[in-house]
């Protein structure tokens, strides 16, 4: 599994275990839902998410 993955794996956890929906997670969050819905695309490759991999 790689960072992108594993980021996309653990928004779904944390929306089910909230029971809540990607839009409330990014209204809690402050965070723009097509800015979830992006790192949750499999085609897409975010750059949030690469660059945090680089930066570990």
């Amino acid at each position: 599994m790689n960072a992108k993955e594993a980021v996309a794996k653990r928004i779904i956890e944390i929306c089910k275990g909230k029971e809540i929906t990607v839009n409330e997670l990014a209204n809690l969050s402050d965070v723009s839902p097509s800015t979830i819905y992006s790192m949750l695309n499999s085609k897409s490759m975010n750059s949030g998410v690469v660059s945090l991999k680089k930066a570990l």
